[in-house]
């Protein structure tokens, strides 16, 4: 089982690592938009803008800014790219149409502000909205074509779409900003800032809306590790099953106090056979006598000592071959140590008048954690395996009860039940993660 959970989710590192190109795209807008700004405010002459005299038309001697039209033909393409490909998932050949259409009627539109005859430059004007709205169209395709081909199970699913429709909208934007500008409606200050404003506001909306698909997608990616890891986990906590009486998780603090847990099924099975309340009990305090309580102490740091050596639990891994650690056998995990002793029963008396107790063997295992974790306390796993104690009929049977077997795909509707499932990222340390 963990042999397969480490193959699989091996699987989902190339696909995180592959997901540079919109963080790649997103700097070169910002940069060829600096650099455009950047010529306007260091130019000692205006060589990027382009006037004419029309003999009191509307344009007369007004400037057309031919390095933002050059601007728009580097950056349009790429913001159709991060919202086709990227976010959409939309093959190069499809998005190529509109990318090509796009920059086709940008160039008209120059051309429509520099030509000194008014038909020519209104036919250039309905040719250019004509491609605006072919090119919306092939658009409004990506989308339908991603709902009915994208997962459900997506990130984001109902975002993504979003960049390509808002792109619809800011061209649309651009198109009456320039309408007002060629009609005169807008002085050339206001034009300026018009454009200014809607194309560092597009920037900022691609840039908040990918860090936010970015976001949402290692989230999944790492919930969907977590579950396989717990997956992984409860394969091995079964074969523990196989082997063990009870299956025990415990916190150790510095001192060397282990504490059951509270909420444990096994724990309740126990507490049965000893007769006493086991929930947060010291296990040192329930054993028969003090020579034995001196000798877990000291087995319980012995554990922790192992453990505090980082390298011995954190260097073991599992390889997607299936190997601890690849050819090298330094860093196999440590074997659990062993200590045979007696429980203790509550009240109970034996024929000569002593306490009733129960022989029994105690498996610990450290659970590793994190390097910069800051906890005093450890977790450890407790595996315990009585000696000639039958179980009540009813007990032997709550333990193998089919019915109380959860699946760890089941976590949502059996959150009840199922206290020691992780439930966070953060408990990541609590599968033996490092």
């Amino acid at each position: 089982s963990t042999y397969q959970g480490v193959r699989e989710t091996s699987a989902l590192v190339p696909e995180i690592r592959s997901r540079c190109l919109p963080s790649l795209l997103l700097i070169l807008m910002y940069m060829v938009h600096i650099g455009q700004h950047a010529v306007f405010t260091a130019g000692w002459t205006p060589w990027y803008a382009n006037t004419f005299a029309q003999l009191g038309g509307v344009l007369d001697f007004r400037p057309v800014y031919t390095l933002t039209f050059v601007e728009w033909m580097v950056n349009v393409p790429l913001l159709l790219v991060l919202a086709g490909h990227c976010a959409l998932g939309r093959p190069f050949n499809e998005v190529t149409k509109p990318v090509l259409l796009t920059n086709f009627y940008i160039v008209l539109s120059w051309a429509a502000l520099l030509t000194t005859s008014e038909p020519l430059r209104w036919m250039l004007v309905a040719v250019t909205f004509v491609m605006y709205g072919t090119a919306s169209m092939s658009m409004l395709q990506w989308v339908a074509d991603y709902f009915q081909e994208a997962s459900k199970e997506l990130s984001n699913r109902t975002l993504r779409p979003c960049l390509s429709v808002g792109l619809i909208a800011l061209f649309a934007a651009y198109g009456v900003v320039y309408l007002f500008a060629i009609t005169g409606v807008l002085s050339v200050r206001a034009e300026r800032m018009c454009f200014l404003s809607l194309s560092v506001s597009a920037k900022l909306a691609f840039s908040a809306t990918f860090v936010a698909i970015r976001t949402k997608d290692y989230h999944n990616t790492f919930s969907s590790l977590l579950k396989k890891m717990s997956s992984s986990n409860l394969g091995l906590v079964s074969i523990l099953r196989g082997s063990f009486d009870f299956v025990l998780p415990c916190d150790v603090d510095a001192s060397g106090c282990c504490r059951m847990p509270k909420g444990s099924a096994d724990l309740r099975s126990l507490a049965a056979i000893l007769g006493q309340p086991l929930a947060g009990a010291d296990v040192g305090e329930l054993l028969g006598d003090a020579k034995e309580r001196v000798a877990f102490t000291s087995y319980v740091t012995n554990t922790l000592r192992q453990a505090q050596k980082y390298h011995a639990l954190n260097d073991a891994t599992l390889s997607p071959d299936g190997d601890w650690s690849g050819s090298d056998q330094q860093h196999l995990p440590p074997i659990a140590q062993v200590l045979n002793c007696s429980l203790a029963t509550g009240g109970q008396l034996d024929a000569a008048g002593r306490p009733k107790t129960v022989q029994c063997s105690i498996h610990l295992s450290v659970v590793p954690r994190l390097a910069f974790a800051f906890q005093d306390k450890w977790q450890v796993v407790a595996a315990v395996r009585l000696h000639d104690v039958s179980l009540p009929e009813e007990e032997a049977l709550a333990l193998v009860d089919e019915e109380n077997v959860v699946s760890p795909y089941d976590v949502e509707e059996n959150k009840g039940k199922m206290s020691g499932m992780i439930a966070s990222l953060s408990d990541i340390a609590k599968l033996g993660a490092s």
